[in-house]
């Protein structure tokens, strides 16, 4: 990793970022960069990936990438995140190929997922984590990155050929896109209304 570092300095003035998910463990972000750092670590920015399913609320969030940036001095940014518009499938007659987030869905708590599986919850979703970000302690929250946004279902787009998924030991799993429902696009390829999020946020941001 040092070396990595090292060969971004040297090759120019791109800024460097460590990304980790588990987001809402904050006993693991500070194990982890706390034995990073001793080893000289050279980075700027503390990426984060973000799915409220897995990572925990808004609040284990907002105290996390809070106390990050308190102990470092570091910027900070959500660099991966989504929420499901639709618990329905693009093709029901696909078999195997499930999508991650459905109506069985449940958190890693046991709890239901924090909005509705609809148009409205990705919206109510994405303006509560643009808010978060900007509100973050020092106005050192630097921007959120939405993935994947376009992951449409058009035909034989996979998360993993089978060739892949054999290379992978992982045959096991079904091939397909098990993602489509999170885009920021319906499954026609129409944006959905929680793009215009951004937009507004841009705009009250004065950086439109």
């Amino acid at each position: 990793m040092n070396a990595g570092c090292k060969a971004v300095r040297e090759s120019g003035d791109a800024k460097i970022m460590l990304h980790l998910e588990r987001s809402g463990d904050n006993a693991v972000w500070r194990e982890w960069f706390d034995e990073i750092l001793s080893r000289g670590a050279d980075f700027d920015v503390i990426g984060a990936s973000y799915y409220p399913y897995w990572h925990g609320n808004f609040e284990n969030l907002q105290n996390n990438l809070n106390d990050m940036i308190r102990r470092y001095d570091k910027d900070v940014m959500v660099v991966e995140t989504a929420y499901a518009f639709t618990s329905e499938h693009f093709d029901p007659s696909l078999e195997g190929a499930n999508l991650v987030i459905n109506d069985s869905l449940k958190c890693y708590d046991g709890s239901d997922a924090p909005y509705p599986l609809s148009m409205e919850g990705q919206i109510a979703f994405v303006r509560e984590l643009l808010n978060l970000v900007k509100n973050l302690h020092g106005g050192r929250g630097k921007g959120v990155y939405y993935w994947e946004p376009a992951w449409l279902p058009l035909k034989g787009s996979t998360w993993a050929t089978q060739a892949a998924r054999a290379y992978m030991d992982e045959l096991h799993k079904p091939g397909g896109n098990e993602w489509a429902n999170q885009c920021i696009f319906d499954y026609h390829g129409n944006a959905n209304a929680a793009l215009l999020e951004f937009k507004r946020f841009a705009r009250s941001c004065g950086k439109e």
